[in-house]
């Protein structure tokens, strides 16, 4: 381990260590379904200084928002209600008391089966065992599923039978750290293997995404430690970041992505908020002997790094602004310049001789009514001149952009519309030094749909009794992708792939969406019950219909799970 990076470690748990106040420090996954009901509570003009575009968020500041709610009259009764109460069950740690049926085992409670008939049928949490005293508690929850999955691509596949289990964990200790560990995996009991490479969540370990490993079984873990004091919070994890506007895919780190670990930082509250990341991403490793002697076998990956920070202003419950700057490094140890929080990232690249990827970025968000809200977002890897900023139709040699322009609109019911428009120029998230690419894994850290592409998208969500939902979207897609000749050599970059790195010394003289161009419909339904706590089934229906191009196919991906427990 790098200096640096052990005093950036010391210095977290010193910060820890120091404070004194609230035990709800730990974080929630990104993709827990309470961020998307606050978000449209946010627009409806409820809650509107609820931190969407960052996530994940703590405990503690979840059900502060929740309890906001449930002081406003306007959450007293109908289906609003109803989630709320849902949320603010989970969330509040009082139902860990002793005397209540939410958890199967505690230390004062002997294990019977009038306990477990209670435990299975209440609509309570269920937990497999809590522990809380004044100042600190502990879970542990356990969940057990199945699924089928069906996919319709140039060959069918199938896994009728996929078993899959959820290990979860959080807690918090004296009123100054806490935690959260969370793990699913998922078994094919039936079926093919090679389904999964269609369902991300499952599939962004390294030995699902290495072929030659044959594994039976994948899987999805985050793990974080977290303070939180005031103002200040500070944590240390693995798991999947949101970072930007919008509902679905995001232009620096988007929860559609992958998981890596990271360091992060947040000061202020409401109208000024600071934030810092430095992650740590992977790269192939590769295998090799020492020097000096054969018969040693070594096996090591390139060092690969992020740094993030951002400062976010709003002056009224209507408007707020962002600024950000972002930097991908790599090939060394982590850099002081970059871990230091308030450096400006621009300078210290130049400094460093030049040698790292970065960008810089700003986003709006507006609330004009209370049921409607309007964002952008202008993402600039690299600008050669300050006009290039304004769309034109010859792409740029010195600049490259991603661009969002989206709005929101909620209902009193809990009916979500959105409507939304991205656009990535071609080479965007892409270095000359390949190590530099906004990728891990080799997966793109940004927006899925990739560099030389945009996306129209609509879509409506509408909240059912509790936590059930049903969401209806539907995108036209573009892409430009490279061209090759009858034999299979390219003869056209068309700056594709986030991976495109190496060829870019190439002159960039493209067109936006040059190349061999694709048009597609996507049409997306996903469906969630609960008519029970605990007791949880969904649906997933994923369509793509090609209009033109023949290197993406028709497609079709169908799944159905059926939870107990989580």
């Amino acid at each position: 381990m790098s200096k640096s990076v052990k005093f950036c470690l010391i210095a977290l748990f010193l910060s820890l260590i120091s404070f004194e106040s609230f035990g709800q420090a730990s974080l929630v996954p990104s993709y827990h379904p309470v961020y998307e009901w606050l978000y449209m509570q946010r627009i409806k003009g409820s809650l509107p200084y609820y931190d969407y575009e960052s996530l994940p968020l703590n405990r503690k500041d979840i059900l502060g928002f929740l309890e906001n709610l449930n002081r406003n009259p306007d959450y007293k009764t109908g289906k609003e209600a109803r989630t709320l109460k849902s949320f603010l069950s989970e969330f509040n740690p009082s139902h860990l008391e002793e005397n209540s049926t939410h958890s199967l085992i505690t230390n004062n409670s002997r294990l019977s089966f009038d306990r477990f008939k209670d435990w299975i049928w209440s609509d309570n949490e269920k937990h497999i065992y809590s522990y809380k005293d004044s100042s600190s508690f502990l879970v542990f929850d356990y969940g057990y599923g199945v699924q089928s999955m069906f996919v319709n691509d140039d060959e069918k596949l199938s896994a009728p039978y996929i078993s899959n289990q959820n290990l979860r964990s959080y807690a918090a200790y004296q009123n100054i750290i806490g935690y959260h560990i969370e793990f699913i995996g998922v078994v094919p009991n039936s079926g093919d293997q090679n389904i999964f490479q269609y369902d991300g969540f499952y599939s962004y370990n390294w030995k699902s995404l290495t072929p030659s490993q044959n594994i039976r079984n994948n899987y999805h873990y985050e793990a974080y430690v977290t303070g939180d004091y005031s103002f200040f919070e500070a944590s240390i994890g693995r798991g999947n970041l949101k970072e930007g506007v919008g509902r679905t895919e995001n232009l620096v780190l988007s929860r559609s992505s992958i998981p890596f670990d990271w360091l992060k930082l947040k000061i202020g509250k409401e109208k000024i908020r600071y934030s810092y990341t430095h992650g740590s991403l992977s790269w192939p490793a590769i295998n090799s002997t020492l020097p000096g002697d054969s018969t040693i076998s070594t096996r090591n990956s390139p060092r690969r790094w992020l740094a993030y920070h951002k400062v976010t202003i709003q002056p009224s419950h209507r408007f707020s602004i962002a600024v950000y700057e972002m930097i991908n490094y790599s090939n060394r140890g982590a850099e002081i310049a970059y871990i230091n929080p308030v450096n400006r990232y621009p300078f210290a690249e130049w400094e460093l001789q030049d040698q790292d990827n970065g960008w810089v970025g700003a986003y709006i968000l507006a609330r004009p009514l209370n049921f409607i809200e309007i964002y952008t977002e202008l993402l600039i890897d690299d600008l050669g001149n300050k006009k290039d900023i304004f769309l034109k139709k010859v792409f740029p040699e010195t600049s490259r952009f991603a661009r969002r322009y989206g709005l929101s609109v909620a209902l009193k019911s809990d009916i979500q519309f959105w409507g939304e428009y991205t656009r990535l120029d071609p080479f965007i998230y892409s270095h000359p030094r390949d190590l530099n690419a906004h990728t891990d894994k080799g997966i793109g850290l940004g927006s899925q749909i990739g560099p030389n592409a945009d996306r129209s998208e609509v879509g409506v969500k509408v909240w059912g009794t509790g936590r059930s939902y049903l969401s209806v979207s539907y995108s036209y897609n573009r892409k430009g992708l490279d061209e090759f000749d009858p034999n299979g050599n390219r003869i056209f970059l068309a700056g594709a792939s986030p991976n495109d790195g190496r060829d870019l010394p190439i002159t960039r003289t493209n067109l936006f969406l040059d190349g061999e161009l694709h048009k597609w419909h996507r049409y997306l339904i996903k469906g969630s019950l609960e008519p029970k706590r605990g007791y949880i089934i969904e649906v997933h229906f994923d369509v793509r219909k090609m209009v033109e191009g023949n290197q993406i196919h028709d497609q079709a991906i169908f799944w159905a799970n059926f939870t107990v427990g989580i």
